[in-house]
């Protein structure tokens, strides 16, 4: 099954969708391999119109490649460094389903070396660990390889949850952080001017753990955290960096705890990401 909407073939596409179904290193919730494929179903639930832009997604020519092969820690590395590379060469947007967060560690790798841009990850976690569970490419390990590739040239969004050796990394390094809180007291366009700051003039590599979001309203992730954003907030973001993102990757939606409410946002912030690049 593909996304919805997303008919084009890939040589008239801009934008191209591919799902990562790997969750080989989960630490508390697996399932997030289940994902793509419960989000593209989730897809077919909503009308092609906006009203807002008075627009139709079918508008646009988006095509989905389906699910990589992977397995392990090491096929995952090779295959989203391969398809990252190859779409952004030809001068597309990649959108991976995952999938847990490890997966962007290579993509945000690839985007780095091609584009020279800057990071934005949406989360819950600080994700700084140098390892965790013997692995240096672990879910908890994403922020930490993204700084050794991007430096200074990233931001977290959304933080509440973190290690106190995380939190001290992260301070010494000056990295670029704003919590849940900082969201709610200073508001979300007050964040993404901070960012744009930082920014100016760059491509972006969008990262959207869907556990930044409060488990009222998104209870299927794999490392679900309390006191989160609501999807309005999100919705916000997505509108707010939209025309610079490049490349965006939607990950840790784990359909096993829940109803498909978790899928069902997941594939409508895709949705709403493509329509504001375009139309926003």
């Amino acid at each position: 099954m593909k996304f919805a909407d997303a008919n084009a073939e890939y040589n008239n596409s801009n934008i191209v969708i591919v799902g990562v179904p790997f969750d080989g290193t989960a630490s508390f919730r697996d399932g997030a391999r289940l994902a793509p494929d419960r989000i593209r179903e989730a897809s077919y639930n909503f009308e092609t119109y906006y009203k807002e832009y008075d627009a139709e997604i079918t508008e646009l020519s988006f095509c989905d490649l389906g699910n990589l092969n992977v397995n392990s820690v090491e096929d995952t590395a090779l295959e989203v460094k391969k398809v990252a590379e190859k779409v952004l060469n030809d001068g597309k947007m990649p959108i991976l389903l995952g999938g847990e967060h490890s997966i962007t560690i290579h993509s945000a790798g690839i985007f780095k070396e091609l584009c020279d841009g800057f990071f934005i990850s949406l989360d819950a976690h600080l994700d700084l660990r140098d390892a965790y569970e013997e692995t240096k490419y672990s879910h908890a390990c994403v922020a930490r390889r993204v700084f050794e590739r991007f430096g200074e040239d990233m931001a977290l969004i959304g933080i509440r949850s973190g290690s106190k050796e995380e939190y001290a990394f992260l301070k010494e390094m000056g990295i670029a952080s704003f919590s849940a809180e900082d969201v709610k007291s200073r508001g979300v366009e007050d964040i993404v001017r901070a960012v744009k700051k930082r920014s100016f003039g760059r491509k972006i590599y969008l990262s959207l753990d869907m556990d930044v979001i409060d488990i009222s309203f998104a209870p299927g992730t794999e490392n679900p955290e309390p006191y989160g954003l609501n999807p309005s907030e999100i919705r916000a973001f997505i509108s707010g960096f939209s025309k610079e993102v490049s490349a965006f990757d939607l990950v840790e939606v784990s359909p096993k705890y829940d109803y498909g409410e978790t899928s069902l946002l997941a594939a409508k912030l895709i949705r709403d990401l493509i329509m504001e690049k375009y139309f926003g």
